[in-house]
């Protein structure tokens, strides 16, 4: 206003008329303040503002921290009131149902009569937003007075998991080849780890790939994991649920973003954040369901890979074929300098099908050859150590 050059009075006279009568001219304009104290007076003095409307007060739910899906009371004393509402949703993204009141001394509301109201309610959700409305036949009354703009909130209770008891263990965002759900799709997965000696229930935790959205998707009712056992969520999109698989409502994104455990209040049990993801490569805790997260070879539901996939590196003295494998895998080493060479050949499990161990004492070209024919059919991962370097490269056994 001070700046505007076409305003029709002074800035001073812009301040003064919020409370007081200001001339401008032959117009008198009039003040905010003296506007609306003589409209209040006014619509006082109407029928309809001289009604008397009922009160509420003392409004009391019977369990202020319940359990999801126990069954609860509120109550509400009122005064001059023919009827009585309560309106409830369980999120801000739903509309509020209104549900009539009782005083007929049946719903934990004392004497039949007396004025108090009650209902029975179950809680459905980590937080139910409710309001009362009174009524007589001349007026009504919210409380809180601005509902449905504010309201009551009831907060859940859940069983608390002691610190670390409960760990995300391992992601895969790019899953190519490395492990195919019961649908014959290879999704992305999220693995937990139990890291207690006793069974955790996963009632009421929350899974998400958004901090600013830590209720995206509930785990089952009545689902727990064995001490020292794994759990897999496949984050494909397919809310079908079974016994036998967990299917959440997100993919994850293979250029990085974030995993996020929470209680239904949205506290944080446990998350990682992830940046871009190579293909058929994790993100996972070593040591297992403890330790730091950095990217390895994929271990689904056994105790993450000793090694990370920094330790891999290509090297041109080094040819492994044929990939896929049948019956022999051959290793060969060309140009060599003399040095002891240790391979491994483990699954994608972690468990080690085949070792061993030798030197080289030529700089001639040598090869070794394996037979495989006796290790099941899969996708493994072939570690070869030297003095100086670990070469480590995915091979399928067919």
């Amino acid at each position: 206003v001070q700046s505007d050059i076409y305003k029709f009075y002074t800035y001073q006279q812009f301040l003064d008329n919020i409370t007081n009568n200001v001339t401008s001219g032959p117009q008198t304009i009039v003040g905010i303040s003296n506007l609306m104290t003589a409209r209040t007076t006014y619509l006082n003095s109407t029928t309809d503002f001289q009604q008397i409307a009922p009160t509420i007060s003392n409004i009391q739910p019977s369990d202020t921290l319940p359990f999801v899906n126990s069954n609860i009371y509120i109550t509400a004393n009122t005064t001059n009131a023919t009827n009585v509402f309560l309106g409830t949703r369980n999120s801000i993204l739903e509309k509020f149902t209104r549900m009539i009141m009782f005083d007929d001394g049946a719903h934990n509301d004392g004497a039949a009569g007396d004025g108090v109201y009650g209902i029975s309610l179950t809680i459905t959700s980590p937080e139910t937003h409710y309001y009362i409305y009174a009524e007589n036949n001349n007026a009504g009354i919210f409380s809180p007075e601005r509902a449905e703009h504010e309201y009551y909130t009831i907060h859940t209770n859940y069983n608390v998991i002691p610190y670390q008891q409960l760990v995300i263990n391992e992601i895969m965002a790019v899953n190519n080849t490395t492990v195919q759900n019961n649908n014959g799709l290879f999704s992305d997965w999220i693995e937990f780890y139990n890291n207690s000696s006793d069974t955790l229930l996963l009632d009421y935790l929350y899974l998400s790939d958004n901090f600013l959205n830590p209720l995206k998707w509930q785990f089952p009712t009545g689902l727990s994991i064995l001490p020292n056992q794994y759990l897999i969520v496949w984050a494909d999109n397919d809310t079908v649920n079974s016994q036998s698989e967990l299917h959440s409502n997100f993919k994850l994104s293979g250029t990085g973003e974030q995993v996020i455990l929470s209680y239904p209040n949205g506290v944080i049990i446990d998350s990682t954040t992830f940046y871009t993801q190579s293909t058929d490569i994790t993100w996972g805790r070593y040591p297992n369901g403890v330790g730091s997260f950095g990217t390895m070879l994929p271990t689904i539901g056994a105790t993450n890979s000793p090694f990370s996939v920094n330790e891999i590196k290509i090297s041109p003295e080094i040819t492994i074929f044929p990939n896929p494998a049948d019956e022999f895998l051959n290793i060969s080493f060309n140009n060599n300098h003399n040095s002891n060479y240790k391979i491994k050949i483990y699954s994608i499990t972690g468990n080690l099908v085949l070792s061993d161990d030798f030197n080289i004492f030529s700089f001639e070209n040598f090869s070794k050859k394996y037979n495989v024919s006796n290790i099941n059919k899969g996708m493994y991962f072939v570690k070869i150590e030297t003095v100086n370097d670990i070469i480590i490269k995915k091979i399928i056994f067919e």
